[in-house]
């Protein structure tokens, strides 16, 4: 895939989400998801120009389509709860538009083979992203296809990757979340 933005940005743009369908009583929207935080820190440290974005399936479609000339990647945080979800959008996605679809999170160590087809990603990584994620999309960059620990493939079965020392890597920041605002807070 060749990437060409619409708009010319020295950084590759990187949307990094969490989604959940709307069902009552969830709280999901009210925190941001750590672990895609602490993915656009690492990504914006090292070339990248990452966000993430926290919201429900349908608002999460609505700012992809605003945001899809200029994005480089998209990245999906998949657990349990939300895995079909993302395979829908990202199945999608695959068929409409022009950049990278990604899909990481902890619901991967379950996933096989077979998922590729179910999620039609160019990439499915398996286990904690810091350095895998940044591994894959920087080769994208530089137009290489290179294997990345972790990564997911027709003809390469893959081990989850487990990281023992967060301290090296970007802390999480507010400015990394799209459109950031102070949520409600719970307790007072």
């Amino acid at each position: 895939m060749d990437f060409i933005p619409e708009t010319i940005s020295s950084k590759p743009e990187v949307l990094l989400i969490y989604t959940q369908r709307m069902i009552r009583g969830r709280t999901f929207e009210m925190i941001e998801n750590l672990g895609i935080l602490t993915l656009a820190a690492q990504l914006n440290a090292n070339g990248f120009k990452a966000k993430a974005y926290t919201g429900i399936t349908t608002d999460v479609v609505k700012t992809i389509k605003n945001l899809k000339d200029r994005l480089f990647a998209v990245c999906f945080y998949c657990d349990f709860d939300n895995r079909s979800a993302v395979a829908a959008i990202c199945s999608d996605l695959k068929k409409h538009e022009h950049f990278y679809v990604v899909v990481g999170g902890p619901q991967t160590l379950h996933m096989t083979k077979k998922d590729l087809k179910t999620y039609q990603a160019d990439a499915i990584i398996k286990g904690e992203g810091e350095e895998t994620l940044l591994a894959w999309l920087s080769a994208r960059v530089r137009g290489e296809d290179v294997l990345i620990p972790g990564e997911l493939r027709l003809d390469e079965n893959a081990d989850y990757v487990y990281l023992e020392d967060f301290a090296k890597y970007e802390c999480p920041r507010n400015e990394d979340v799209l459109e950031f605002k102070e949520r409600y807070r719970c307790c007072q």
